[in-house]
């Protein structure tokens, strides 16, 4: 015979993640910033998170855009670890369901800061990483 266990919400050990974010579009000239703060309250003194970030984009054609990013990501409980990260992409429209892309993007980690380009991809402490990728993509 085993016990039942009951296991009660505790508000103290949830990851939280507060982030607010603007674009606006003139004409095809665009332009967004965001802001985000995410913590750990049961593990504060080591997930403690402020995220800036901007970026443009400009449509060429109808079927041609760039756009860019800069996102500065920092460690609130030490200055000295941080990362600033730049993209850079471009999209071509080869028609209604489908198009072509081309992106590229760079890491600046700094102290301890592992942050990575690409998903799942683990970095290590300090190091910095460059990632590019084109591609095909098709709706159905």
């Amino acid at each position: 015979m085993t016990a039942a266990r009951t296991y009660r919400w505790n508000p103290v050990f949830d990851n939280r993640f507060y982030y607010l974010g603007a674009k606006y579009t003139f004409h095809d000239f665009s332009v967004s910033t965001s802001y985000g703060i995410g913590k750990n309250p049961a593990n504060a003194n080591h997930v403690d998170y402020e995220m800036v970030s901007a970026g443009l984009g400009y449509r060429f054609t109808p079927a041609f855009r760039v756009t860019s990013g800069f996102y500065y990501l920092k460690d609130r409980n030490n200055s000295a670890t941080h990362s600033d990260e730049f993209a850079v992409g471009a999209e071509y429209s080869l028609s209604k369901s489908t198009l072509t892309y081309a992106q590229v993007g760079y890491v600046d980690n700094k102290g301890t800061m592992n942050q990575t380009i690409v998903y799942g991809q683990p970095v290590a402490p300090g190091t910095s990483t460059t990632a590019a990728m084109i591609g095909i993509r098709h709706s159905f």
